[in-house]
């Protein structure tokens, strides 16, 4: 028995593809909207996690400014924090110096009592300036570094160097009543003590924004190491103390760099990044918001399409 077969016509195949293409076209704008949300999501993460690590950074160094041993004392010709303003609202710098107890490129500690914690045969004693040492680590000619104990501590700077012995020149006035035409200033024991007395190196680092090596934007430095990407400006403002005393009368006032005169009374330090996203998505809004730095005038970024956020963060110096 035959049948008649018969195909599509024309008008069942224009509505089969146009409800195909409703269909691909609804497909393709979740695929899209999923893209975009995931571009946003990951490029604040990315933000986020930038701004986190340069705050830890800052935080940690910032910590460590003016430890210089046990006494808490800052050796003469020596400023433990120190900062610039930038120019015409541009980004600030702030530098720190602490006596480094992470490396031991040249130290003693503890000396009276545990001598297998030296590294520098030689006892920190009044008047001496060579030393013989096992461990050099990263110390070199010129170098500053601080003796001290709980009594006090003292700047000197390294003259000479070998695989064996280092030669030491005092590196400004000494502190100690007890003083020397050369040599270390008195001796460091902490009058035999537990504590003792150490000799670490001094380490001086500085923060600045400056043009990302990528050639996209800019970054945070410490010293000449980039250490962030996206972070696009820095402002800094210093707690100074301008009470009657460090007690109830307390009464800290936060200042720009150029108003500091005195950079060892420094109480705190606040510090705001304006942290970007790295790439810019031509989807988005152009972003022309200013931000809150901390100035009278808010930051006005170029007008492009990368998100910003301002991230604050308020550090207590040791003092």
């Amino acid at each position: 028995m035959k049948t008649n077969q018969t195909g599509f016509s024309l008008v069942e195949m224009m509505v089969a593809m146009t409800i195909s293409l409703v269909l691909v076209l609804g497909v393709a704008t979740i695929m899209i909207s999923s893209k975009r949300s995931y571009n946003v999501q990951q490029d604040m993460a990315r933000m986020q996690e930038n701004a986190r690590f340069a705050i830890e950074f800052l935080n940690k160094d910032l910590r460590m400014t003016g430890n210089f041993g046990c006494s808490g004392e800052v050796p003469n010709g020596i400023t433990r924090l120190s900062g610039t303003e930038g120019a015409g609202g541009g980004a600030d710098t702030i530098s720190v110096n602490f006596a480094d107890s992470n490396q031991n490129a040249f130290s003693v500690v503890h000396t009276p009592l545990i001598a297998s914690a030296a590294v520098v045969s030689a006892p920190l004693n009044e008047g001496n300036t060579t030393f013989n040492f096992n461990v050099r680590g990263n110390l070199n000619t010129g170098d500053t570094v601080i003796a001290s104990d709980c009594g006090g501590s003292d700047a000197y700077t390294i003259t000479d160097i070998t695989d064996t012995t280092v030669a030491l020149v005092r590196g400004g006035q000494c502190k100690s009543l007890s003083t020397s035409t050369n040599g270390l200033c008195k001796t460091y024991n902490n009058n035999g003590l537990s504590d003792g007395g150490e000799i670490r190196r001094l380490v001086t680092y500085t923060y600045s924004i400056l043009a990302a090596t990528s050639g996209v934007g800019f970054s945070l430095f410490r010293n000449a190491d980039e250490l962030v990407e996206g972070v696009e400006n820095m402002q800094i403002r210093y707690g100074v103390n301008n009470g009657t005393n460090n007690g109830a009368n307390m009464l800290v006032q936060y200042q720009t760099a150029n108003n500091i005169t005195n950079w060892n009374n420094i109480l705190s330090v606040r510090i705001y990044l304006v942290v970007n996203t790295i790439k810019q998505r031509f989807d988005k809004e152009l972003d022309t918001q200013t931000y809150d730095v901390g100035e009278l005038q808010p930051y006005n970024p170029d007008d492009d399409y990368r998100r910003r956020t301002v991230f604050t963060t308020t550090v207590m110096l040791r003092n």
